[in-house]
Order: structure tokens, then C-alpha cells, then sequence
């Protein structure tokens, strides 16, 4: 029988790891057990087609509902990771986000933020375990949510895990209080509540934080060889769209970083032990071109875009596999919306940040993503 694990990561540092199967068709606890990081204990039950789910302690994720622009899961995301920059101490570069899949409140979209720290570390610990999760979710979003007020759980010392409609947090009482505001909090005592809480809203995951930079790896395997010859075929016409940058901007700053991500890409499509500094000229002197990737293509379209909108310039691009984000300098009076018809014609979501002051004109940050 087909069913789902779940796998609940401790919030004391070295206890064992709890973990319950649940029988899908019956949502009935069928096993249960306790893992260890230095110990073999009891290994999960776990089936071929068993989704497996991780939870993770709720205080290091936090929960907003905000109005986001956009209309696909994509558009979403990217809208998210500007606008909860707004609402949260982390650094730009460290936010992680994931979106919630249902419409709880009105015109606004539940977004769950946490830190590429943290994300690192509870992968680690799974990994530690043995344990590769298809979903990671924060405890506070594993519980029912009440028609009126708000329910609480305790989960740790003084802490609780508190649900109501368009909130989810873990803290102490009386913060939870304050943050309520006038709606009531009643807090479940019996020490089963929560568990029992868990197995039912597992049938049913909101929020995945396994996406992005985190998202779970393929089932299957390379040899070394066919990694290499891999990473060749991608590398190549990835080295040629970068040489054409470095040409374009070799009076610029960003051509220093641009040409030391050439040779990152190349020394690892080479054996190991080739000079990095032979490296670019090495894989090209010798190799048949692949396709142009969909880097490639998102390059081309910003670029063709960028020509059609005098007083844009490109400043900076990074690439992490599905979007490209772009640095972009505008002279006073534009906006990023002169670069949209050019991208949506070619079939790309486009996304502009808010414009910055810059000098004598703006900086704003666009995204083109593949629907």
C-alpha cells in the first residue's frame, strides 16, 4: 500500500529524529519509529511510490501573507523574492522561499521564508540519516486551520505552534498573544494533538520548501565519464556566450567576474589538473558545439531587448538554471517596462523589482523565466 513518511527533525540539538508511516488510503499510523545521527535505530518503512516528507522546526521559517503580481507558480516566486526582502531582517542573497499552494486568505499569497543557512543545515542532518525528503515542510503549517481565533500546540519548552487564518508561527504565548491581536488563542494539552494534527494535514502539503537551489536531485546516475561528457556538451556553448560578454564589456568590471565563471565551467567539463588559466581555451580548441542552452536563449532575448530600449544597459546577469536575473542601469525617466514586449513576444514571464536611485539615473533588478 502506497502511503507517506514523515521524518520530524528535533528542535534539541543531538535527539533522535521521530518518524511515522502513514497508510495513504486510510491516513492510519501503520509504523513508527526514532532515528539517530550516530545510530543505526530504527530505519523508516519506507515503499518505492512513499512520499517522504521532512518537518522542520517553525521558528526559523517564517510565514507572510502578501499581494503578489502574477499569475503562474513562477511569476509568484519571483514576485516573492523582492517584495519579502521588505519584511525581513536576512540578507538578500540568503532568502529562500517557497509559496503556498491554496487561496487561504483573499488576494494575498501565504509565502514561507527561511535562510539558505538554515536549509543547508536540516538537509545535512537528513542526509545524516539517510533520509532524502520530496518535501520539507515547518511544523506551523502542518496544522489544521481554525474557522475563528487560533489553536496552539506545544512543541517545546515554553514554545508553542500557533495556526489561525493568514497566520502560522512558533513562539512563546504571550508573543503569539500580541501578534493576534483580538483573536483568541486555545491551546491543545493533549501531548497526542499534535501529531494527530500532522498525519491528517500531511495528506494535504501547503508549502514546499525542497525548490530552487534545494530542490530534490534526479533518482538516477552517471558514470564520471558520461558526467563529463555532460557537463562538455553544456559547457560549450555556455563558454561561447560568455567570451561574446567579456568582448562586449572588456573595459567593465563585470568582465573579470564573467571570464572567472568561464573558467569555473571549464575546469569542471576537464580532468582534474588542468590549469585554470588553459582551461577556457582547452575546451574550445578541441570540442564539437552543442545547441545553444536556454541560457543562450534568455541572453539573446534580454540583449535584443535591451537594443530596442535606448538608455538601458545591461550591468550584471546570473543564471541558476531556469531564470536569468539582470543587474539593469536606466536613465532617469525610464522604466523596465520598456524591455517588456520584446521578452513576452519571444514567450518569456517577465519581472521587474522596484527602481533605485543610481546616479544620474535608476538600477532595477528583472528576471526572464520560461513559462
Amino acid at each position: 500500500m502506497s502511503g507517506r513518511v514523515l521524518i520530524i527533525l528535533p528542535r534539541a540539538e543531538g535527539a533522535p529524529a521521530a518518524w511515522l508511516r502513514i497508510v495513504e488510503e486510510s491516513g492510519a499510523i501503520a509504523a513508527r519509529g526514532y532515528l539517530h545521527e550516530e545510530e543505526a535505530g530504527e530505519p523508516p518503512l519506507i515503499a518505492q511510490d512513499d512520499t517522504i516528507i521532512a518537518v522542520v522546526p517553525g521558528e526559523a521559517v517564517r510565514m507572510l501573507w502578501l499581494p503578489l503580481d502574477g499569475t503562474t507558480s513562477a511569476q509568484l516566486a519571483a514576485a516573492a523574492r523582492y517584495t519579502v526582502a521588505e519584511h525581513t531582517a536576512l540578507a538578500p542573497a540568503s532568502i529562500h522561499t517557497a509559496i503556498d499552494t491554496t487561496d487561504e486568505l483573499p488576494g494575498k499569497t501565504g509565502v514561507a521564508v527561511t535562510d539558505f543557512a538554515a536549509m543547508q543545515t536540516w538537509l545535512s542532518r537528513l542526509a545524516a540519516l539517510g533520509i532524502d525528503p520530496d518535501i520539507i515542510i515547518p511544523d506551523h503549517m502542518l496544522l489544521p486551520v481554525p474557522e475563528r481565533d487560533a489553536v496552539g500546540f506545544p512543541v517545546g519548552r515554553a514554545l508553542l505552534a500557533v495556526r489561525a487564518q493568514g497566520a502560522a508561527m512558533v513562539c512563546e504565548a504571550g508573543l503569539a498573544e500580541a501578534v493576534l491581536g483580538t483573536r483568541a488563542l486555545h491551546t491543545e494539552e493533549k501531548a497526542s494533538a499534535l501529531e494527530a494534527a500532522m498525519v491528517v494535514e500531511s495528506g494535504r502539503p501547503r508549502i514546499n520548501l525542497r525548490n530552487g537551489a534545494f530542490a530534490q536531485a534526479s533518482g538516477w546516475h552517471l558514470s564520471k565519464a558520461w558526467r563529463r561528457c555532460l557537463i562538455l556538451a553544456a559547457g560549450v556553448p555556455l563558454l561561447l556566450l560568455l567570451s561574446n560578454l567579456i568582448d562586449i564589456w572588456r573595459t567593465d568590471h563585470v568582465a573579470d567576474a564573467i571570464e572567472a565563471e568561464s573558467r569555473a565551467v571549464a575546469a569542471a567539463a576537464l580532468p582534474p589538473g588542468t590549469p585554470p588559466a588553459e582551461a577556457v581555451q582547452t575546451l574550445l580548441s578541441g570540442s564539437a558545439l552543442a545547441e545553444p542552452s536556454d541560457l543562450s536563449a534568455a541572453m539573446q532575448i534580454l540583449v535584443a531587448a535591451t537594443r530596442g530600449a535606448p538608455g538601458a544597459t545591461i550591468e550584471s546577469v546570473a543564471w541558476d538554471g531556469t531564470r536569468l536575473a539582470a543587474e539593469m542601469e536606466l536613465t532617469a525617466g525610464m522604466t523596465a517596462d520598456a524591455l517588456r514586449p520584446v521578452v513576452e513576444a519571444a514567450g518569456y514571464d517577465f519581472v521587474a523589482g522596484a527602481p533605485r536611485p543610481q546616479g544620474a539615473g535608476l538600477a532595477v533588478s528583472v528576471e526572464l523565466t520560461r513559462p
